[in-house]
């Protein structure tokens, strides 16, 4: 091994570096860009779904590679305990036996990142369920086809959306109109987007008698 294969191998340790996201990576940009309540619980609900399967293949994986690795030690002291006949076969065996060894090097290693990742995936679980829990002392989880549920979701993620292309000059995306008209008729965001319509049409009929005069 080398010096600097060494030096980054101490390095890399000694910080301690995770492969998972960061709380504030999962609070602000997992949960923190849902707008509603019951959003945000049903967000925690299927990122802790998608982790949970995760862990379980993590768990499949580590066990395979655990009988992997009592398979190889029983190859091992299978050819350790051959009588050879010649130098040619003693050096074949020693060969064999490292090249197994190698495995087992290799298989010991995937098993320890294979638990780490394990490990940051059970911390990202347990950060969601506590979030989840904190909401729930606020509302309890509705339906996720509640249809009050979604048109509050969908007025609030229409209405941001459209005041960004606002506050940034954006030209109106016919896309996000068309769906902001498709909302229930009491939607604020809809009533706002028939009001900027009536004032484009307006303006439009201003420059069309200004033309014809």
């Amino acid at each position: 091994m080398s010096e600097i294969i060494k030096e980054t191998e101490k390095l890399v340790k000694a910080c301690n570096i995770s492969g998972r996201h960061s709380t504030y990576q999962l609070k602000n940009f997992v949960i923190g860009k849902e707008l509603t309540l019951q959003s945000k619980m049903w967000k925690c609900l299927k990122e802790m779904e998608a982790r949970y399967n995760t862990s379980k293949n993590i768990n499949l994986s580590i066990e395979d590679a655990i009988d992997d690795l009592k398979i190889l030690e029983i190859k091992i002291n299978i050819l350790e305990k051959k009588k050879v006949k010649s130098e040619l076969n003693k050096e074949q065996k020693e060969i064999r036996i490292r090249k197994l060894s190698r495995k087992e090097m290799a298989i010991s290693d995937s098993i320890f990142e294979m638990e780490r990742r394990l490990k940051e995936t059970e911390e990202e679980i347990k950060f969601f369920l506590e979030e989840y829990k904190e909401m729930e002392k606020i509302s309890p989880l509705l339906p996720q086809d509640d249809w009050q549920v979604n048109a509050d979701y969908w007025n609030q993620t229409f209405t941001k959306e459209l005041q960004l292309r606002i506050m940034l000059q954006k030209p109106l995306d016919l896309e996000l109109v068309k769906s902001i008209l498709a909302l229930d008729d009491n939607a604020s965001i809809k009533i706002e987007m028939i009001g900027i319509l009536n004032q484009i049409k307006i303006q439009q009929n201003k420059v069309n008698i200004e033309k014809n005069s």
